[in-house]
């Protein structure tokens, strides 16, 4: 079978009728509630280190100025993943 001339093989879909890039919105609704539940997990996490940091330490300049210090990394960590992505390719 040659793949190539076919325009229908051309098509990427999952065994259904629906050419690429069209979406359900169950699809939708499920991938963006994975999303946010698995943002919810990463920003209550960060507020638990936080908390767990100021407990360790209290409430003192040097506190301050690791959160000051860590700012700037973690802010460019964040964005080198983001952009890791295949859809930025």
């Amino acid at each position: 079978m040659n793949r190539g001339k076919d325009p229908e093989m051309n098509l990427i879909s999952c065994n259904d009728s629906k050419p690429s890039g069209t979406f359900d919105k169950a699809y939708l609704v499920k991938n963006s509630t994975i999303t946010t539940f698995c943002r919810g997990v990463g920003v209550a996490t960060g507020l638990l280190l936080d908390a767990v940091i100021m407990g360790i330490f209290g409430l003192v300049s040097d506190v301050d100025a690791f959160f000051a210090a860590m700012a700037l990394p973690l802010l460019i960590s964040s964005a080198c993943v983001a952009y890791s992505h295949p859809r930025y390719w």
